[in-house]
């Protein structure tokens, strides 16, 4: 599901661990007129425009809008999809993923970096949050960026928060965006895990090559 404004005609399309969570809340206040009431039963920016997969997505609906996406460095994306779901939310534990399963593939729970690195692609197999979590960009903003009309870096989340100020007449504000508590340095890592967070991450610097260049 996308994230829309529907009076004037803008649509956000959603990347997990690319601030959009903050977007969504961002973009439901401008659509309602109103910040989203957390304590309300059922409140969630996630259940109003939950991350899709472009493929899904009706773009029929949307010809003529002013379309948007947010773009993040690939290698910093994973790193935050592992202190978040991994480090924080333990989706890779015993209570989350089949035990058995783990084993049958050869790999082992609650891994640390190293080892989820080298398997990413057993673990995107086991868990479901961690595929969603580290699928390429462009499953959720298609083959062609040239599609939207625009295109932020994650470090530019201010200049498209005052840009969605000024089209709507409506002064949003960037919320607190979820911060994992532990933070990951590239530069720290050793050699071979760098090299397979390069080689895991190459198709999508590929497609992002006009805005981020490969760590």
């Amino acid at each position: 599901m996308t994230a829309t404004i529907d009076a004037h005609s803008i649509v956000y399309f959603p990347i997990p661990k690319v601030a959009s969570s903050s977007l969504k809340r961002v973009f439901y206040h401008a659509n309602h007129g109103k910040p989203l009431d957390e304590d309300a039963p059922g409140a969630s920016a996630h259940a109003e425009a939950s991350s899709t997969r472009f493929h899904r997505v009706d773009l029929s609906a949307y010809e003529g809008w002013t379309k948007i996406a947010v773009v993040r460095d690939p290698i910093r994306r994973i790193l935050s999809a592992y202190t978040n779901r991994v480090l924080q939310r333990k989706v890779l534990s015993a209570r989350h993923v089949n035990p058995a399963a783990a084993e049958a593939l050869g790999v082992p729970l609650d891994p640390g970096l190293q080892k989820f690195v080298f398997n990413i692609d057993q673990y995107r197999a086991l868990s479901a949050p961690i595929r969603n979590h580290t699928d390429p960009s462009a499953v959720f903003l298609g083959p062609d960026l040239g599609w939207f009309d625009k295109v932020y870096r994650m470090e530019e989340l201010d200049a498209l928060v005052e840009y969605l100020s000024g089209r709507t007449g409506v002064r949003l504000v960037l919320p607190s965006r979820m911060v994992s508590e532990t933070k990951i340095d590239f530069a720290d890592l050793p050699a071979a895990v760098q090299r397979g967070l390069r080689e895991y991450c190459a198709a999508d610097y590929g497609y992002l090559r006009d805005y981020y260049a490969p760590l």
